[in-house]
């Protein structure tokens, strides 16, 4: 399409459609009406636009205004055109709900490309330009622009940043892996959805396989977790291992954590002891308490009292609160004896299932 020459040649930070674009009620996508070969309308769904663009690393912002470029399917939030580029790896995108006039979408423009020159982060400048239509008058279509973002602080642009095409074309070949390894992971979870095990557990190895450093470790766990679900053990002790060694901030502690949890279970006090302090040692906010809390219920059923307290300090000291109270619970009810059993085990399933649904 004409759209691929212009972003191989040059390095462009913004892409504004102008143009038409429709929801498919049948098919539960969006799409935009591009130029085709022939020179004439064809229509194209977000996930093709999103592969077309998505190995252009100088890209920050895709602004849509066409018609429902951001309306999705109730069951499937990702189903719009402006959802499926954001899949693909673009920090932002702005799209409308529902219909807008062309005086509207000019009030818009400018006011949102003026906020972003004066330096503020896309989120606010989004708001500025939302505000700035009210104000004049549009009263209803100030609601149609939506912002999608994948930027933390809304700061996709840096200034003074200069484009450097050298370093962007050695790039480009590792953002075209990250994407296909997002595909095989969603892929995965669609397969899983459907009951097709096999599949699932062959998509999620293929993304483990591409060695992405942010997507391979979310693929382990996620196997992890379909292997523990299918009863295979070892097969999601070695999954839940790879997530771990991959070092990522966000999806090793929680791997350990649940690998720690697992070996209990299966009565490895060593391997579950090693997978706890693993998590703790991460210093992650929301699974390291956790993990210190129920290894502290494990040293206290080895008779290891002083690693027990030591588990149990590090609990308290997260500023938990139910975590906190489950713990000075759990110790009460220690020094005064009687129902040890049923007090132990309710936290500590308490807090698997919540570290579970937190995960996935």
């Amino acid at each position: 399409m004409a759209l691929q020459r212009p972003l191989r040649l040059r390095g462009y930070h913004v892409l504004h459609f102008v143009g038409h674009g429709r929801y498919d009620e049948d098919a539960q996508d969006g799409a935009l009406a591009l130029e085709g070969p022939d020179g004439r309308t064809q229509l194209t769904t977000g996930r093709d636009v999103g592969m077309m663009i998505r190995a252009h690393r100088s890209l920050r912002l895709v602004v849509l205004n066409a018609c429902e470029g951001a309306r999705s399917a109730a069951d499937d939030p990702f189903g719009g055109v402006a959802q499926a580029i954001v899949r693909h790896g673009i920090p932002g995108v702005i799209a409308m709900q529902f219909e807008i006039s062309d005086p509207a979408a000019v009030v818009f423009s400018q006011s949102f490309y003026q906020a972003i020159a004066d330096g503020l982060p896309v989120d606010v400048a989004t708001s500025e330009a939302r505000r700035t239509m009210w104000a004049v008058g549009y009263e209803v279509e100030w609601a149609a622009p939506v912002l999608y973002l994948r930027s933390a602080d809304g700061r996709v642009f840096t200034r003074g940043r200069v484009w450097d095409a050298p370093r962007a074309a050695r790039e480009e070949p590792e953002r075209a892996a990250r994407g296909d390894a997002e595909e095989a992971v969603s892929l995965g979870e669609r397969l899983e959805e459907q009951g097709d095990v096999a599949g699932a557990q062959a998509a999620y190895q293929q993304a483990i396989d591409s060695g992405d450093a942010e997507t391979t470790p979310h693929a382990a766990y996620t196997l992890g977790a379909l292997l523990q679900d299918q009863g295979d053990v070892s097969g999601a002790r070695a999954a839940y291992q790879r997530a771990i060694d991959s070092g990522h901030a966000g999806m090793a502690p929680i791997a350990a954590f649940i690998l720690g949890s697992l070996l209990k279970e299966q009565g490895d006090v060593t391997g579950a002891r090693a997978a706890y302090q693993r998590a703790i040692d991460s210093g992650h906010p929301d699974h390291a308490p956790v993990a210190a809390y129920n290894l502290e219920l494990l040293l206290r059923s080895q008779k290891d009292m002083a690693g027990a307290r030591a588990a149990y300090q590090i609990a308290i000291d997260s500023g938990d609160r139910e975590l906190v109270r489950a713990a000075r619970r759990q110790r009460l009810t220690l020094m005064g004896g009687g129902r040890r059993k049923s007090l132990s085990r309710a936290p500590y399933g308490m807090n698997l299932d919540f570290q579970c649904t937190l995960a996935r």
